[in-house]
């Protein structure tokens, strides 16, 4: 069952989604919510340690030190498997906190580890006897990974991002190991094009590996949102990964279509007299009824970005129609980043601005906008560039 009917509706997406990650519950997830999908990262990270054969057991074994903080403890005792994973909902940021997790079902740890919401690992260097305190990070989210044993099919829990770097665009592939630093390690990534090298870069704890693929074309050479599989192999076992790869922008010259429709814009091409290339965007109440059309864009936080789109209104139009990029903010709040409105009758025209996105935004899109009930509006040469 999806986790997000099991909460109330008044919660926000984000807040749902800590709740499905702190029970352990299934994502089922339509549309694209930065916040929310950073959750599902978290969870990817320490999903083995959650899923069947783990035991789900609640609250028992745990001690909270603070009311404030929820916790969930999840049991591996299969085969070799010697491991404890604790999540953890700190939505008060409370500083301090600790949790009392008790060892008798795995015996002494080995390592201990805390996942912290966003992407790092730290170590708890003091480890227990019988029972192990976890200090609890101040993160709405985050989770504790206790290892007595594990078995070589669990020696390396891989997952795969792309990255939201300023500057770079690329796969960052993340590999924990619970026993500690392993030997050889063969990794084979299905991605599209030429991209660089994988290479290892440096990681903050010994039980931890990162590697990076950087991308000279900056994701340009995609057509659409790829899905990238990886397949790590190891002594005694392997992991299958993916992501998806997502450039801000895909289909901005509206040249390919599928099943009659524009990919990634839900109309159908125009081939009347396009100011680029083959085809165009025609919006008109019957391509669109609500005055407007959008596409998703995931766009980088605190990023600058070029947006450049051609427009044509009708010769007698009276109402306005632009392109815009607007990020969604907390509830029903947005900001309207960028709004190229076009200015001409009868005539392409070429508009250009530049825009810095927010430091959190949930969702991000381009808006095409035709406010006119009887002349039609036509877009051309959507560009959507980080300035480097």
């Amino acid at each position: 069952m999806d986790g997000f009917s099991n909460h109330t509706f008044k919660l926000t997406g984000p807040q749902k989604a800590r709740r499905v990650f702190l029970e352990g519950e299934r994502f089922d997830l339509h549309g694209y919510d930065q916040r929310v999908k950073e959750v599902l990262n978290l969870r990817r990270r320490i999903k083995p340690f959650m899923d069947w054969p783990a035991v789900f057991r609640d609250t028992v074994g745990l001690t909270v030190s603070d009311a404030r903080v929820q916790a969930r403890l999840f049991q591996r005792t299969d085969g070799e498997n010697r491991v404890l994973a604790v999540t953890m909902l700190n939505e008060e940021r409370v500083e301090g906190a600790t949790i009392k997790v008790d060892l008798q079902a795995i015996g002494a740890p080995r390592s201990v580890h805390l996942f912290r919401f966003g992407g790092t690992l730290e170590e708890v260097e003091e480890l227990g006897d019988g029972v192990q305190v976890i200090p609890v990070p101040a993160d709405d989210i985050s989770a504790a990974v206790i290892v007595a044993n594990v078995g070589p099919e669990l020696s390396v829990v891989p997952w795969m991002e792309q990255m939201m770097r300023p500057g770079e665009d690329g796969l960052a592939l993340g590999m924990f190991l619970p026993g500690g630093p392993m030997g050889s390690l063969d990794v084979d990534i299905t991605w599209p094009g030429t991209p660089g090298p994988l290479e290892e870069v440096a990681a903050e704890v010994p039980n931890l590996r990162r590697m990076e693929i950087l991308d000279p074309t900056h994701l340009t050479s995609l057509a659409r949102w790829l899905r990238v599989p990886a397949r790590l192999s190891w002594e005694g076992g392997h992991a299958d990964v993916w992501t998806m790869l997502a450039p801000p922008l895909v289909n901005g010259d509206f040249e390919y279509a599928e099943d009659g429709y524009l990919s990634h814009w839900a109309t159908p091409p125009c081939l009347e007299d396009p100011g680029q290339g083959k085809q165009c965007i025609r919006l008109d109440r019957q391509t669109a009824p609500a005055h407007l059309i959008q596409s998703l864009t995931p766009v980088k936080p605190n990023c600058r970005y070029r947006f450049r789109c051609m427009v044509k209104r009708g010769e007698g139009a009276t109402g306005w129609a632009g392109a815009h990029v607007l990020e969604y903010l907390e509830g029903n709040e947005f900001a309207r980043s960028a709004a190229l409105n076009g200015t001409k009758l009868g005539e392409w025209e070429t508009l250009e601005t530049t825009f810095t996105t927010h430091a959190d935004p949930r969702t991000t899109a381009i808006y095409l906008y035709n406010f006119d009930d009887t002349q039609p509006a036509w877009f051309d040469g959507l560009e959507l560039d980080e300035v480097r």
